[in-house]
């Protein structure tokens, strides 16, 4: 059980709060590439409770710029976004990506107002299909370069969805090894799981330099068992095997505010392309807006739906003062830890884990998901080093 002041610690991340500065710390996805399909596309993106305009300019570099004209506070979602940057639609001031004011057509030349405005601009990179943005202070950290990004496009397939709910609770579902066997007999069996059985549970959660490596080994038979290697990484990027293919499925929650999150689904495949059907069995399907239908019809067939539920059952933002953890709550305890621990660092002014500043630090794929069958006599320890020593 831990306290409302930690609970708040771990859930709030509005400008000002300790959970917040952790969070700023790190590149976060935005948007899908695809929400800006050419030169002169603009979306409103709202991130760590802050109001941005991602856009590209005519050249079609990426712009990432505080929503709210440094005029008169117009939206400059509503403005256009030119050769030279985002021009506003009420007086035509026009910022580039660096939130430099290059024209202001009402105002006096000869006075140079231009140069005395600097509206708050921020670093935007285009990596695997997503967009990025950094928040934080100072320099942007390294960009790390995960296995998804690295594999063909025809080998991957994203998309994301609307969360109402914090984004800690539907995370902590991913490290959840009981929640996780659910889903797994859902996808197998092509339906909604139902009352659970007796099975055997074997569980390591390892803290590391990216975060939480969790190993579960899980099954009631003794001569096959399944044996999953999980990765969490700083500060909300889920890492899971594949249903159906030597691959993975990143799961990215990234904080809209303290009572929403985007959950961006990327499902990926080592070995060849990823069909329609095999995407959707791994959570990545088409819906209306990016929201998730949660009714039990949806929810028999939608392993997306089904997780969706779960984490938004538990309210705007999950009370853990009034939990009851056991045994296999093992890797959500050391999740929770760790981010204690990085919010810790940003508050002493030290880095929290997982911040790189050394670019030969960027190349991060070795934060790999597995599974593999074994037995009870297997000694698992050793396959997971196998299987971390392939990948």
């Amino acid at each position: 059980m831990i306290t409302k002041e930690e609970n708040d610690l771990l859930t709030l991340t509005g400008a000002d709060t300790p959970g917040g500065e952790f969070m700023r710390r790190y590149w976060q996805p935005i948007a899908l590439a695809s929400e800006l399909p050419e030169p002169g596309s603009i979306v409103p993106v709202r991130l760590l409770g802050e109001d941005l305009a991602l856009f590209r300019d005519g050249h079609g570099d990426l712009g990432l710029l505080w929503r709210w004209c440094s005029h008169r506070r117009t939206d400059l979602t509503q403005g256009w976004a030119e050769d030279e940057g985002l021009r506003c639609p009420l007086h035509g001031w026009i910022y580039d990506r660096q939130g430099n004011c290059l024209d202001q057509p009402m105002e006096p030349p000869d006075q140079k107002f231009c140069e005395e405005i600097h509206h708050p601009a921020f670093p935007v990179v285009e990596r695997g299909g997503l967009i990025f943005g950094y928040l934080g202070p100072g320099e942007a950290p390294v960009f790390p370069e995960y296995e998804f990004m690295a594999v063909t496009d025809e080998s991957r397939a994203m998309t994301k969805y609307w969360q109402e709910c914090n984004y800690l609770q539907a995370l902590e579902g991913n490290v959840d090894p009981s929640q996780m066997a659910l889903l797994s007999e859902m996808v197998r069996d092509g339906g909604a799981p139902g009352p659970q059985t007796q099975t055997q549970l074997q569980l390591d959660a390892e803290e590391t330099g990216f975060g939480v490596r969790l190993v579960s080994v899980v099954g009631a038979d003794a001569n096959e068992r399944d044996l999953a290697v999980r990765n969490f990484v700083m500060p909300s990027l889920c890492l899971v095997p594949a249903f159906g293919f030597d691959g993975g499925v990143a799961h990215w929650h990234v904080p809209v505010d303290d009572t929403h999150h985007w959950r961006f689904v990327i499902a990926f495949r080592r070995n060849g392309a990823i069909s329609e059907e095999e995407a959707r069995r791994n959570g990545v399907q088409e819906t209306e807006q990016y929201r998730v239908a949660t009714s039990r019809e949806e929810m028999a067939t939608s392993y997306i739906a089904w997780a969706t539920m779960l984490a938004e059952s538990q309210g705007p933002i999950h009370d853990r003062t009034r939990e009851s953890l056991g045994d296999s709550d093992e890797g959500i305890l050391a999740v929770r830890s760790v981010i204690w621990g990085g919010i810790q660092d940003v508050a002493e002014g030290a880095d929290p884990l997982h911040v790189l500043r050394d670019p030969d630090e960027a190349n991060v794929r070795a934060v790999a998901p597995a599974e593999r069958k074994v037995s009870a006599n297997d000694d698992w320890h050793a396959v997971v080093d196998g299987v971390l020593n392939r990948t």
